[in-house]
């Protein structure tokens, strides 16, 4: 009876906190990650103006686009134990504040020594909040909505391209610099609303429960939360205590992480280059006259790249959500279908001549890209170990960076400067074409993900027998 009483000690710490309030930080977190991201995209929409105003080759301006992924390559780095604090709330406040005041940098001096800096201030600072807000919705996201929170949160970084992207066009590419003053503005005010809470809205340790119980170790399993508060207590029954042991080996090990980070990585690789270049690339290799662009082309490259991301990674998770979420192998085949309808949609983007059938392409790109996000996300985050979910995060948000959004940039900008004479298509042609490695390792993923899964259930199967056995016998 005692050790009935005791074990409802072991609470979820968010069942004690508001719905509504849970809720509410979420949507600042969304907004927070959508505008944090649209630096890029006002830098594509005003390619031009900025080479011209910072004196920059294509290789400069590749460079200059990747030294905020360099950023939070150093970021992920320097954060990845401090999601063991109880000061997250305060780590996240800072990092959000001096990114916000970093891009009014950009309206103060064109010296791009001192921009190469701030790039790679505000992408080694932007990381902490991108790290923590996925681990937050794992921890305090609301049970019956979690894999759609998810849905939104994978599709954020895409999302803020476009909003960026669309916030430069419409106000004049010439004074590019005061749309970052308006993204920074934006930055400062969403970080001002998390003061409003507590810290307990934010912290809760990330040691999990594991358990002692007539002779058999093990951790306790639970769907809902992937970590709980530590709780210490010691009956003649039972014997709770934290569980801290592992190392990155855990994560690196796991097939399924490693493939559905190179495909997270290789999907962002190819939108990162094509939010930079998309400009450029229609009005000086397809000849679209330039006076075309905001009247024909930002409506429709605008609808693809808001749309498309957004609906894409509704319609996955949706459809992740109606046979179980990621959770079940059946998400293994929506995977590897929404890898192969990407892979087509892509030869579509790179061999289209003109800017309607380019949009459509990338349209297509973008939505089935999108929906397999939200399934890889997924599988990231249950793959990794549960004792080491922060190091994880930040380890795939390394991976990303690293494979991703740093070497598209500089690659495109290598390869325009090569061929700009003799074949100036052919570096969007490359680029796109590396898709082909994130199919292959999408269905590998699913492959290895189904099969994990599948042993699973047959071990649980078993498990259960061999209890009912037990209980027959004792009969």
């Amino acid at each position: 009876m005692k050790g009935e009483n005791e074990e409802k000690l072991i609470v979820k710490p968010h069942e004690q906190l508001s719905r509504a309030a849970r809720f509410f930080i979420f949507v600042i977190f969304i907004a927070l990650s959508i505008v944090m991201s649209g630096d890029n995209g006002v830098l594509s929409s005003s390619k031009k103006q900025v080479r011209r105003d910072l004196q920059l080759d294509e290789k400069g301006y590749g460079f200059f686009g990747s030294f905020a992924s360099a950023g939070r390559m150093f970021g992920s780095v320097m954060f990845m134990g401090l999601l063991q604090t109880d000061q997250r709330k305060l780590l996240t406040l800072i990092c959000i504040f001096i990114n916000g005041s970093a891009f009014f940098m950009y309206y103060l001096t064109f010296n791009r020594w001192i921009l190469y800096c701030v790039r790679f201030l505000i992408g080694s600072v932007r990381i902490y909040p991108h790290i923590y807000i996925p681990v937050w919705v794992d921890q305090f996201g609301i049970k019956k909505l979690k894999t759609m929170m998810m849905t939104v949160v994978n599709i954020t970084s895409p999302l803020g391209q476009t909003v960026g992207y669309v916030l430069g066009t419409i106000n004049e590419p010439d004074k590019w610099y005061l749309n970052y003053c308006i993204v920074g503005a934006l930055i400062l005010a969403l970080g001002s609303l998390l003061l409003c809470f507590p810290g307990k809205y934010f912290s809760a340790k990330f040691n999990f429960i594991g358990y002692q119980k007539e002779g058999k170790e093990g951790f306790e399993k639970d769907t809902d939360d992937y970590w709980k508060q530590t709780t210490f207590f010691e009956t003649g029954e039972m014997k709770v205590k934290a569980k801290a042991q592992g190392s990155m080996l855990e994560i690196v090990k796991k097939p399924v992480y490693c493939l559905s980070a190179f495909v997270k990585a290789n999907c962002l690789f190819c939108f990162q280059v094509i939010h930079l270049n998309i400009t450029s690339y229609v009005i000086d290799d397809l000849k679209m006259p330039e006076e075309e662009k905001l009247t024909r082309f930002v409506p429709l490259y605008g609808g693809a790249s808001v749309f498309g991301p957004f609906t894409g990674g509704m319609f996955g998770g949706f459809l992740v959500s109606l046979v179980g979420g990621y959770e079940n192998k059946k998400s293994a085949f929506f995977l590897a279908g929404f890898a192969v309808v990407t892979l087509l949609s892509s030869f579509i983007v790179i061999y289209s001549n003109s800017a309607v059938f380019l949009c459509i392409g990338l349209f297509l790109f973008f939505f089935f890209a999108s929906a397999l996000l939200p399934i890889i996300g997924g599988y990231i985050v249950s793959s990794i170990p549960r004792e080491h979910k922060g190091a994880g995060s930040s380890l795939n948000l390394l991976i990303t960076n690293l494979l991703g959004n740093l070497p598209g940039p500089i690659l495109y900008g290598f390869l325009k400067d090569t061929f700009k004479e003799t074949n100036p298509r052919l570096p969007w042609k490359i680029i796109i074409h590396m898709f082909t490695f994130g199919f292959f390792c999408a269905l590998g993923s699913a492959y290895f993900r189904y099969h994990d899964l599948a042993k699973a259930e047959e071990e649980e199967i078993k498990a259960k027998g061999e209890e009912l056995k037990d209980i027959d016998n004792k009969a």
